[in-house]
């Protein structure tokens, strides 16, 4: 009979010690995989050219409030290197983690609300036996991977029916975009490959903006995909996240766009939201952690309307455009 599992609820007074942050890295793919990454895949990791370092996260879905949570299960002190600075280097966090607490991104406290040291309960994934997990907020914090709303110690993953090592977080800040993402598939060909950082990409070259018939046929595919489930990392056609609602939208239409929203912020000129037009791009920054990356996007339907893929538990829907944490609007230029 499936039971109940109770986090531990870490006392600021008794802490677990924690490794103290060493050489920080720059996350710049994320590997996601169904099955644990292996020692010989592992290995053949560590030997690709330019890759300075990696750790492993276990990986699942879990259920908050009846929506779905993607939650990484970490070694405090070997995942905290992998972290933005302001997060990295800050000991009572990871400390909390180890001890027990829950950590939510900014993303995800904002979107549901939540109140910070407040108790809440979890429905585990699949392999967990337990049906229901008890937990405690402990902080929320900069996160760094895009789609990740939740980070507990990986002591406790089994409790929430997290696949050990499933998760592979790559640095590798001297290799191209495009030389890395082919190296990865290669390497994990079963693997879901996502670049994290705009400086992956080459300048953009000068070229063409998108005409008006074109935009016309990017915003009425984007509007096909109405209804259609949010998951983090899918890009069509059936579920999407946010930046894959519009690189599937483009597709549609002949236009290649990078995967990742932080990427996309380059793609093209960037304008005031008045100078929108249907079909431009829109972003947004969430991580007052780290200010200077984007991670949310949407395509403009003119109006102050938008078509987007908000986050775990909506589907691809049509809002009014938020100006809280708006970065700006950019209209795209067709590559050469």
């Amino acid at each position: 009979m499936a039971a109940n599992a109770v986090l531990p609820q870490p006392s600021s007074g008794r802490l677990p010690d924690v490794a103290p942050a060493g050489t920080l890295h720059s996350p710049d793919a994320v590997v996601m995989l169904d099955a644990p990454l292996r020692a010989r895949q592992r290995q053949r990791l560590e030997q690709l050219p330019g890759i300075s370092d990696l750790v492993t996260a276990d990986s699942g879905t879990v259920t908050e409030s009846g929506a779905p949570v993607v939650a990484f299960g970490v070694d405090p002190g070997a995942f905290r290197n992998f972290a933005p600075p302001a997060s990295a280097t800050s000991d009572r966090l990871w400390r909390y983690l180890a001890g027990g607490a829950l950590v939510a991104s900014y993303e995800m406290a904002r979107d549901r609300s939540l109140t910070l040291g407040a108790p809440t309960e979890l429905i585990p994934g699949p392999g967990s036996r337990d049906s229901m997990v008890r937990g405690w907020l402990g902080a929320f914090a900069a996160v760094g991977l895009p789609g990740v709303d939740m980070l507990v110690d990986r002591h406790f993953s089994q409790d929430l029916g997290l696949t050990p090592n499933s998760a592979v977080v790559i640095s590798a800040p001297s290799v191209a975009g495009s030389t890395l993402e082919s190296e990865l598939r290669a390497a994990l060909p079963d693997g879901a490959v996502e670049l994290l950082r705009p400086d992956q990409l080459p300048a953009i070259p000068a070229g063409t903006q998108v005409g008006c018939s074109t935009r016309q046929r990017i915003v009425a595919a984007a509007l096909s995909r109405v209804g259609l489930p949010y998951e983090w990392g899918a890009s069509g056609p059936l579920a999407f996240d946010c930046s894959g609602l519009v690189q599937w939208s483009y597709r549609q239409v002949g236009i290649s766009l990078p995967r990742v929203a932080d990427e996309q912020y380059l793609s093209g000129n960037h304008i005031p939201l008045a100078d929108a037009q249907p079909g431009d791009l829109l972003f947004w920054a969430y991580d007052p952690g780290d200010p200077g990356y984007v991670d949310h996007t949407a395509i403009y339907l003119g109006g102050g309307m938008m078509v987007v893929a908000p986050h775990a538990g909506q589907a691809v829907q049509v809002d009014p455009v938020s100006e809280a944490d708006f970065v700006g609007a950019l209209s795209v230029i067709v590559r050469a």
